[in-house]
């Protein structure tokens, strides 16, 4: 019998749910006692259910247009990284 580790059990796992076979013909398939495989789906699903870690969903935040003035030249930044920022900047300055 082959060992797995978890990412593997989470793969296959994964596998059957997308398989639409029943978990006894799916673990014959992959050559898997069918109770075992029974266990440790039910194993791996509790402790999935049971993990201290919360799935956060991170919402775009809202970007602000930045606008720099420049002698006589005015420029309108929606997005940038604050390194790029800051070299325009010193090039400006220059």
């Amino acid at each position: 019998m082959k060992r797995r580790s978890r990412d593997e059990w989470i793969t296959l796992l994964q596998e059957f749910e997308s398989s639409g076979q029943s978990q006894a013909d799916f673990s014959q398939q992959v050559g898997i006692d069918p109770n075992y495989f029974s266990r440790r789906k039910a194993q791996l699903t509790q402790s999935a259910s049971s993990s201290p870690f919360v799935a956060v969903n991170r919402e775009a935040s809202q970007t602000r247009a930045i606008q720099l003035t420049h002698g006589g030249s005015t420029v309108t930044l929606r997005s940038c990284s604050p390194a790029w920022l800051a070299q325009l900047i010193r090039e400006l300055a220059s």
